[in-house]
């Protein structure tokens, strides 16, 4: 039965969906009042008819994703959007930057969003560029860029379990990797390479793994944190993806450090093989968690057809 107010809706689905009015309502600033209050209003209406006192934060998720973005609403309508300024993000000489937190949303909008044909995205943290893997996966064919509204929306709970498991697994093995060979390991220990592969930097050994596995460990600790308490689909995909990106170069690195430090192997193909597998990992991943998705879905629909 749908529902009178969005009061009626649990707090975090209410939360997800007065969000998403606000920044219509932003997109629209620059609109006639009373076409601000119409379109809002108009929304409003929608999201009451398709909503029901226990609807999930994927239902209004992918109701808000069938409404359009804010931008695409201003756009439709033929309202230019402002883009509200801000220190912690922007460019300098051409070059993005952006210094804020890192948020599961933007997460997934630079790392994973196969709508955007851009492959290329503004570093979630940090000067430069990230790749979009979920447009890379629409390049190679191996998803559809409009098979979801909301990316994992159908991908089982898990699936989700599975996954945030090779994040975890990664962080694990550093660290037992640690306490089986601390004792023999140098005071000293590699912390950065030069172009040919040769160690030109050292740290103390607890500095130099501490690094590492925080750098594994924090990333990873908000993606089992995502799966256990059941974010949004969308989010627990971003931050299991996320940690697999730093779980896996977090591991290299601690790899490439015991290598150089108990052998006399150099090589100066090993920076860009540890940036392909570190890409690698996430977008093996993300493209599992989507493609578990859309088999679970299209079991769903031969299970329907079935029974007509």
């Amino acid at each position: 039965m749908p529902i009178q107010s969005l009061s009626a809706l649990p707090r975090e689905q209410r939360h997800c969906a007065e969000t998403y009015l606000r920044d219509v309502a932003a997109a629209l600033q620059a609109a006639d009042a009373e076409m601000r209050d119409d379109v809002l209003a108009d929304l409003e209406s929608h999201l009451l008819e398709r909503l029901n006192a226990d609807a999930t934060t994927d239902d209004v998720a992918r109701l808000i994703a069938e409404l359009g973005s804010p931008e695409s609403v201003s756009a439709a309508l033929g309202v230019r959007v402002q883009a509200p300024a801000s220190i912690g993000s922007g460019r300098v000489l051409g070059i993005p930057y952006d210094v804020r937190v890192p948020t599961a949303e933007r997460i997934a909008e630079r790392l994973w969003n196969p709508s955007d044909p851009r492959i290329w995205m503004p570093r979630v943290f940090g000067m430069g560029w990230d790749v979009n893997m979920g447009a890379v996966a629409v390049r190679l064919h191996l998803i559809e860029p409009d098979s979801e509204d909301v990316p994992f929306t159908s991908t089982p709970p898990w699936a989700f379990a599975a996954a945030v498991a090779v994040p975890v697994v990664m962080t694990a093995g550093m660290l037992l990797g640690y306490l089986v060979l601390r004792d023999t390991l140098p005071a000293q220990l590699p912390a950065h390479w030069n172009a040919q592969g040769v160690a030109d930097n050292y740290w103390d050994q607890s500095t130099a793994f501490g690094f590492l596995f925080l750098m594994a460990l924090v990333p990873t600790l908000w993606a089992v944190w995502s799966v256990l308490t059941r974010r949004p689909a969308l989010l627990r995909g971003a931050t299991i993806g996320f940690a697999g990106l730093f779980a896996s170069l977090g591991s290299l690195l601690w790899l490439l450090t015991l290598v150089t430090t108990l052998t006399s192997f150099v090589a100066w193909w090993v920076t860009p093989l540890l940036i392909a597998v570190a890409i690698a990992v996430p977008f093996g991943i993300l493209l599992w968690l989507a493609r578990a998705g859309r088999n679970a879905e299209q079991q769903r629909d031969l299970a329907i057809t079935s029974n007509l």
